[in-house]
């Protein structure tokens, strides 16, 4: 986690929330600050190793819809950044196509959506990969759950970020 909150730029704006059966905004678009974003990611922390339920696509649709809503971020490359240990199983307004859709309709051509499984089985991988496959401007990165591959995955996000914000994606 360190590895993203280090990849962010002054400029950037950055919200962060958590998903369980509800979706948690933990802060607001907020300009680049440390302390809140630490404070944030031990909370998101918290929140994974407490709850098993996972409304992953309500999650992706209300972060995706309430970025899309702030005229302010029209001039930014939007990154919607999703940690998930297990597969949906119970989200109520959204599914994987409705979110395939959103992500494909010219309205999100600035916003690139990543979903990091952790330590996902083999079915819970496939399913993932599956269900994002059809959205060009969404990644899925499978990751074990030991510290060494998420700093990894951490890593390849952050470098992601960066040639995306570069435009040599």
């Amino acid at each position: 986690m360190q590895n993203i909150l280090r990849s962010f730029r002054s400029d950037d704006l950055v919200s962060l929330c958590t998903f369980s059966s509800d979706v948690h905004f933990l802060c607001g678009m907020i300009s680049h600050h440390v302390i809140k974003l630490q404070r944030a990611a031990r909370d998101i922390e918290k929140q994974l190793a407490k709850d098993k339920a996972s409304a992953l696509y309500d999650a992706i649709s209300d972060c995706a819809r309430k970025m899309s809503r702030s005229r302010t971020l029209d001039a930014y490359q939007r990154e919607l950044v999703v940690l998930v240990n297990n597969s949906d199983n119970c989200s109520t307004h959204a599914t994987a196509e409705s979110v395939t859709k959103m992500l494909c309709a010219s309205g999100s051509s600035n916003l690139h959506l990543t979903v990091m499984g952790i330590g996902l089985r083999k079915p819970g991988r496939q399913t993932l990969q599956n269900a994002f496959s059809g959205a060009e401007n969404c990644t899925v990165l499978l990751t074990k759950a030991t510290a060494q591959d998420l700093a990894r995955a951490f890593e390849q996000l952050a470098d992601a970020f960066d040639r995306r914000r570069s435009g040599r994606c």
